[in-house]
Formats: structure tokens, C-alpha cells, sequence
């Protein structure tokens, strides 16, 4: 192939003819030069995207780890509000248990001949 890509008749890719000339020693050195900086330039891309991803992970761990504080606060305030959930339903238990007993007690104070001639109002404002 000549330096377009095309194929060159009889000319092997290697010679030069009458209208290419052979690269100079200042070519050359060009060349390498520039293929030293592409080196470069490739070697501290591949180490700014290696850091790059490394900062990345780092800062994704740290987003992980903000919300826990928050998570933990969260799950406190659950665990509290099911003690006080259980400690209200015991008091809404022990009040049922207090106002049987004081019913019962009311009840049981009328003169049992009398009970007939009061109404369950009547009772419940004595027990208020």
C-alpha cells in the first residue's frame, strides 16, 4: 500500500520510489519524539482515569455511608414509637379493667330491688 492506502502496482511497501524520499534523520527523531509524548499522554490518561474511577468508588462508599446516621435515627424512632404503642395499649387495657371494676362496683352498691328502677345512664353518670 502506498501512503493513500491504495495498492501499489509492483512496488513493494518497504522501497521508496523517485517521488516518496526516505524519511530523514530529523524525521525520524520527530517521530519518535512524538510517539514518546503520545506515550506520555496515553500513560497519565490511563493513570487520571484509574484515580478518577478510585475517587468515584471513594465518593460512592461515602454517599453509603451518610445515610446510615440517618437510617439509625429512623430506626430509634420506630423501636420508641412501638414501646410507646405497646405501653398505650397497656394503659388503654388497665383503663378497661379500672372502669369494669368501677361499674361493677356501682352496680353492685345500688340496693339490688332498686336496680330495676335505674336506667344504664343513670349509672354511667355515677360512675363519671
Amino acid at each position: 500500500e502506498d501512503r493513500y492506502g491504495s495498492m501499489s502496482d509492483s512496488r513493494s511497501s518497504s522501497s521508496f520510489t523517485d517521488e516518496e524520499k526516505a524519511p530523514s534523520d530529523n524525521d525520524l527523531e520527530l517521530l519518535r519524539k512524538m510517539i514518546a509524548q503520545l506515550q506520555s499522554f496515553s500513560e497519565k490518561s490511563k493513570k487520571g482515569i484509574q484515580e478518577a474511577e478510585e475517587k468515584k468508588e471513594e465518593l460512592l462508599s461515602k454517599i453509603d455511608e451518610k445515610p446510615r446516621p440517618l437510617v439509625n435515627f429512623l430506626s430509634n424512632i420506630q423501636d420508641s414509637c412501638k414501646k410507646e404503642e405497646e405501653s398505650m395499649l397497656k394503659l388503654q387495657e388497665e383503663r378497661a379493667k379500672v372502669e369494669l371494676e368501677i361499674r361493677q362496683s356501682v352496680h353492685n352498691l345500688i340496693h339490688p330491688q332498686a336496680k330495676e328502677y335505674y336506667a344504664e345512664e343513670t349509672e354511667a353518670k355515677i360512675i363519671k
